[in-house]
């Protein structure tokens, strides 16, 4: 008996390196390439409060002067600038107890939501605050900024200087 010849199969071969490609050629079209985003929001718990000053409420700041813009249903990605430069606006007045309330009703979108959301990133707004439980309203609070002006002047010495 003479030594065993290995055989290659050349179209077998063709096959395993053809059909993987043409398979990603034609289903290409058809796969979903949309990016899902996730939007984090605190909802306060449905528990009565325990006090005036909880952190999950929002009863304590509701008092304040709330500038109110109300939200066009479908409106609120086109005036997306305007609301932007109110938030900026807010922050440079730098008045106590302040800030903007995005008046939203049943006829608004989710896209609507979303864009003021948006508008408040973009503006750099460091809190606010959904009240879903009364007004379904979005509240853009300002912290007031204290100017601090030093009458004295301090006096120091470094190590090794005069």
């Amino acid at each position: 008996m003479t030594g065993m010849r290995k055989i290659y199969y050349f179209p077998g071969l063709i096959s395993a390196v053809v059909i993987p490609i043409l398979f990603l050629y034609y289903i290409s079209p058809h796969i979903d390439r949309t990016v899902y985003s996730v939007i984090d929001i605190g909802l306060p718990s449905k528990n009565a409060p325990t006090g005036p000053y909880d952190q999950s409420s929002f009863e304590p700041l509701r008092n304040w002067d709330y500038q109110q813009m109300s939200i066009d249903p479908n409106e609120a990605e086109k005036n997306s600038e305007l609301h932007v430069s109110q938030l900026k606006k807010l922050r440079t007045d730098n008045k106590k107890n302040s800030g903007i309330e995005f008046v939203l009703s049943d006829r608004n979108t989710y896209g609507d939501f979303v864009s003021v959301l948006n508008d408040l990133h973009k503006a750099r707004m460091d809190s606010y605050a959904v009240d879903a439980g009364k007004t379904g309203h979005i509240f853009a609070l300002h912290e007031y900024i204290s100017p601090v002006i030093s009458e004295e002047k301090e006096d120091y010495i470094l190590c090794g200087t005069f």
